[in-house]
Formats: structure tokens, sequence, C-alpha cells
């Protein structure tokens, strides 16, 4: 589980992440605004060296964006979504209505994309893929 902290002002905020990042550099953190409904809405989910914005649908690594296709970003986020729970090609095909070859087609493209098997976050076992949080 996680806390969660209110800033004043984005300098705060600003500052706070910065401590974070020098501290406790394996610490994973969601950065989150407030709308003008005052309700809550995720801006970037950050760890190690990436740092993942869901509402614009962009990936940086080191601050390099990875250009991704759409579809690509629906396999990404759905494993994003599950992060710890090993998905089959059927289930994640299954759960975002494409095609099995389709999902494998874009699992390969989207891991290709992302660079060194050992820093990317999605990883495969024989029993599918998943989402891993790497901490370096």
């Amino acid at each position: 589980m996680g806390e969660i902290l209110y800033f004043k002002n984005s300098e705060d905020r600003q500052y706070a992440e910065y401590l974070i990042k020098e501290h406790w550099p394996e610490a994973s953190f969601v950065v989150m605004k407030a709308d003008n409904k005052k309700i809550m809405e995720e801006e970037r989910v950050h760890f190690g060296s990436w740092d993942i914005y869901t509402d614009i649908q962009k990936i940086y690594y080191k601050n390099e964006n990875i250009q991704i296709t759409e579809e690509e970003w629906s396999v990404f986020e759905f494993l994003l979504d599950g992060i710890g729970c090993v998905f089959s090609v059927q289930e994640i095909a299954y759960a975002l209505y494409f095609q099995e070859e389709f999902v494998k087609i874009q699992l390969k493209s989207l891991m290709k994309k992302l660079g060194d098997k050992n820093e990317i976050p999605i990883k495969q076992n024989e029993k599918g893929y998943y989402f891993e949080e790497i901490l370096n």
C-alpha cells in the first residue's frame, strides 16, 4: 500500500519528487493532480528510470520518449493495471477484444521498442506475460 500526500503548489511537489528520487531511488510513486471538479486523476507513474503518463499514453525511459502504437499501448496498459499478475496471450486477447495472433505481434513489437530485456518492465515466463517494476 502507499501514502497520499497533498501539496499546495507544484514547486513543493517537485521538491518532494526530487527528495524521493535522491534518497529512495527504489521507491515507485504516482503523481496526482486535482481537476476543476476536485476529482483526483493520475498524472504519472514513476519507478526507477521509467515515467509512464497514462492520461496522454506516453512512456519515457531515462527521459527519452518511446513511441508506441495505440494497440501496443492497450496491451501495455492492460499489463500495467495488473502489476505482478501473469496473463496468457489468450487472456490478454480476450480482455482487449483482439485476436491472439495480433496480441503476439503487439507484445513482440512492444518489447522490442522498450529495449534491453533485463531493464524492460514487461516480462515473459512459461505461463505468460506480466508487468514488473524495474527499480534501477
